[in-house]
């Protein structure tokens, strides 16, 4: 596009890492890929957002724990079908009536199919990810899940 940004979607499963009382839930989003660019260690990195909702799924039954996440990140390409992404986010939180918001460290790998439909790309993706807060009655703690998904790279450009 004239601006240089992209636009991808993420959609996947979440599961828990340190929350008993949780299962599996779902997550989708969308990515910004901006034309802002760097050399990191030899190799070009390049600046984007991403946006994504989780959700993992009470195992009792009673309220599910939601995030919002809304994330600033930095990705590299070591291998050329291999991506890797990191940054800081903001997150907020909610179980029920209990909410929290906290920073968020993310990592993903990203193994870009070889195949592109039409211009759209398909990247199997892995994310995992560390946000300090944990809405409860006393708030603090962390929360950490992983989510296995699939990445989709849009032809859309601006």
């Amino acid at each position: 596009g004239a601006l240089g940004f992209g636009v991808s979607t993420i959609i996947g499963a979440t599961i828990p890492v340190t929350m008993a009382g949780f299962s599996t839930g779902s997550n989708m989003g969308i990515r910004i890929d901006t034309p802002i660019s760097f050399n990191l260690a030899g190799m070009e990195a390049n600046v984007g957002t991403d946006i994504y909702f989780s959700s993992m799924t009470a195992s009792d039954g009673s309220d599910n724990l939601k995030l919002t996440n809304i994330i600033g990140n930095v990705s590299i390409f070591p291998f050329p079908a291999i991506e890797i992404r990191t940054g800081l986010g903001f997150t907020p939180t909610a179980i029920g009536d209990y909410s929290a918001i906290g920073l968020s460290i993310p990592v993903d790998i990203n193994y870009y199919l070889p195949m592109n439909l039409s211009g759209f790309k398909f990247a199997l993706n892995l994310h995992a990810q560390r946000t300090m807060a944990y809405p409860s009655v006393e708030p603090g703690g962390a929360t950490d899940f992983l989510y296995l998904g699939l990445l989709i790279n849009t032809p859309l450009k601006f």
